[in-house]
């Protein structure tokens, strides 16, 4: 297979496959130092792209620790697990309003507070 078909082949956007074919028609050295260019910045997207991920991460085990030990402390109270849970979602929201100014705003729904909490069962293990 010829570098010109591998490249046709490759599922990736095509802007990348653009770029990457206009590096066949340069001279070799101008060409390796283009592709170095295109993997340095990809190398620079994957590092960012996995610094926010890990951020979003932590973000959904904390707020899944706070969701938790509101369970807790309403299930020491003696209510039963479905109500702990509601007023635990009550207490999050109300703890965490919509129209803050951060950019760290968790979501209020059902599904992503049953989010917050699978991250931090899952990253609470021992």
């Amino acid at each position: 297979m010829t570098s010109l078909e591998l490249i046709r082949n490759l599922r990736i956007p095509d802007p990348i496959r653009h770029e990457l074919l206009d590096l066949l028609r340069l001279p070799q050295n101008e060409a390796m130092a283009e592709l170095e260019r295109l993997l340095e910045e990809l190398a620079s997207h994957r590092r960012i792209y996995a610094a926010k991920r890990r951020k979003q991460l932590e973000r959904r085990i904390l707020w899944g620790r706070e969701l938790e030990e509101s369970i807790q402390r309403y299930l020491i109270a003696g209510k039963c697990l479905r109500t702990a849970k509601i007023l635990a979602g009550r207490d999050f929201r109300k703890a965490h309003p919509q129209d803050a100014d951060s950019a760290a705003v968790p979501g209020h729904s059902g599904p992503a507070l049953r989010r917050y909490l699978r991250a931090y069962r899952q990253n609470s293990k021992p």
